[in-house]
């Protein structure tokens, strides 16, 4: 059955005379929890794994009605359950189709692909043939194809890639020789600089730092880091300044911040945080006005919130948002409105929602939204932009998990709760706030239907709506000088890659024209932010 709850009128005009409804998409699995995830939007739908109790685990498509709200395709025949799903996974956009990791029983956890169609749905190849698992993982888009790790019977779990053919989809290089126990099992696919970073296992050094730029034969390791055996562990990999920022362990310093421009003696520790041999673990990695913050802990105050502008000099903690030596834990930073969005304890008020504007008087709880010292948040805020506001999940210990919205400020920081939800707690399980044009995606347990596919939708006009006359970007496509004419004056300019990764950030103008002649051909998006606050998305093809 399809329930509309439509939001109070206080609520209404506290969000700006716009009218915000939320909607059960449609009751997936009736008298259970369906418990969609893993969303993903392919021209105007959205597709995502969920359990109607008659197919068990597979994957959905929906158009944001219950009409058009159905299971994609039984990969997996027959009534399964938790123990034998098709469980499809890892859904990645290339060249217009989704791929995925599914099982249809037969063939084990395989590489499939889907047009959006039942009959375009399909197993794209058995890397590890037979009924074995060949468990790909980690798909990321580069150079006009996408990489991913896999299992097979001959090299281990290694670096593969796929071009979105059978025959195309192929062992890119075995880093780890021989089978079983040999293997890298690369991880953290990072593109910077027209290049992809990883981590990567090889038998004589361990885990270390490794890149390609699409051949075999350049696909190397970067440096030894952490030299003979050990492991220095390279994670939380992050482009910023055509440079690559990570957290690395060479024994001696303990896991320390890292740069690496792509050789050997360009890759360093930027800084020793925490002295000595503890570990100064930098994570968190985000750019912000053209410096990379990140959380720290130097072992006299605690995890805080740190500062980079690629200097030595200039990597410094922002503030100690938690006097003294217990740590601030500041953690999910996010990107809205011109400031810094994140989770932090002060150690008086709890774990609550902080916002920063780079500064240490600037970075400043917004507000306490589980009064006292109890937490208003656990490891998962899930902050979401959607038209022109942030939206999270926050627990007032009162209604326990709910959505919550921010226009920034504290009155406007306010929970969303339709008006017939007889259940507390609704949103105790869901892991993914996901936003479309039209609407943000949840899942949600606000009823007897159980935790169901929801939706949330504002009639009003976003910020990317609201710029009065798009931006022309010309030639396009593009092979070396993109014009970008605008009606009011840029503040920044950003390219991501098709699947959403910043391949350049801060690009710089000149005369109104951007150099891309070092991109790789492929379909791009530029993301121009007006000094007005409002922002705006081209996509251009480059040849």
């Amino acid at each position: 059955m399809k329930n509309i709850f439509t939001l109070g009128l206080m609520l209404i005009i506290a969000q700006g005379h716009s009218q915000i409804t939320i909607e059960m998409v449609k009751d997936i699995k009736a008298g259970g929890n369906s418990n969609p995830q893993n969303f993903i939007e392919k021209n105007d739908n959205i597709y995502f794994r969920a359990d109607d109790g008659i197919g068990g685990l597979e994957p959905w498509v929906s158009d944001g009605t219950a009409e058009g709200t159905y299971m994609l395709k039984d990969i997996y025949p027959g009534l399964n359950d938790s123990s034998n799903p098709a469980n499809p996974s890892e859904f990645i956009l290339f060249n217009d189709n989704l791929y995925f990791s599914a099982a249809d029983g037969v063939n084990g956890l395989e590489l499939w692909e889907t047009d959006g169609t039942s009959d375009g749905t399909e197993m794209l190849k058995d890397l590890y043939p037979g009924p074995m698992s060949s468990d790909p993982a980690n798909f990321t888009n580069y150079n006009g194809k996408f990489y991913f790790s896999a299992y097979d019977n001959i090299g281990g779990n290694e670096l593969w890639v796929s071009d979105g053919t059978p025959g195309g989809t192929q062992l890119f290089k075995d880093i780890d020789p021989g089978a079983g126990a040999y293997s890298s099992i690369p991880i953290n696919f990072t593109l910077c600089n027209g290049k992809m970073y990883f981590s990567a296992y090889e038998s004589t050094h361990g885990r270390e730092l490794w890149m390609t730029n699409g051949t075999s034969a350049g696909t190397t390791m970067v440096k030894d880091i952490n030299p003979l055996l050990a492991d220095s562990e390279p994670t939380h990999l992050t482009p910023y300044n055509n440079k690559l920022y990570f957290n690395a362990d060479e024994s001696i310093y303990g896991f320390e911040l890292w740069v690496s421009d792509g050789t050997a003696t360009g890759t360093m520790r930027l800084k020793d945080i925490n002295l000595g041999s503890g570990d100064g673990y930098p994570t968190q990695f985000i750019e912000y006005n053209d410096k990379l913050y990140f959380s720290a802990n130097d072992g006299s105050h605690g995890s805080e919130l740190w500062v980079t502008d690629g200097t030595e000099a200039g990597t410094q903690m922002v503030k100690d948002i938690n006097p003294g030596s217990g740590p601030g834990l500041p953690y999910g930073y996010t990107l809205y409105n011109g400031k810094l969005y994140f989770i932090a304890y002060d150690g008086v008020k709890g774990i609550e929602l902080w916002v920063t504007d780079g500064t240490s008087t600037g970075t400043v709880m917004l507000k306490d939204i589980n009064p006292g010292p109890g937490h208003g948040f656990d490891v998962h805020p899930l902050f979401t932009e959607y038209k022109g506001k942030l939206y999270f999940r926050a627990n007032d210990n009162i209604n326990g998990f709910q959505l919550w919205v921010t226009d920034g400020t504290e009155s406007g920081t306010q929970m969303l709760q339709p008006d017939v939800a007889p259940f507390s707690n609704p949103l105790e399980l869901t892991t993914e706030l996901f936003a479309t044009n039209q609407s943000l995606y949840f899942a949600a347990n606000y009823n007897a239907a159980g935790i169901e596919l929801y939706k949330l939708t504002d009639d009003s006009l976003g910020i990317e709506e609201q710029v009065t006359t798009p931006a022309r970007v010309f030639p396009n496509p593009v092979t070396d000088i993109l014009n970008i004419s605008t009606e009011k004056p840029l503040q920044s300019i950003s390219i991501f890659n098709i699947a959403g990764q910043k391949i350049i950030s801060d690009a710089k103008l000149a005369n109104q024209q951007l150099n891309v002649s070092s991109l790789t051909s492929g379909i791009y998006l530029l993301k121009m932010q007006y000094q007005n606050g409002k922002t705006e998305t081209a996509k251009f093809l480059k040849k």
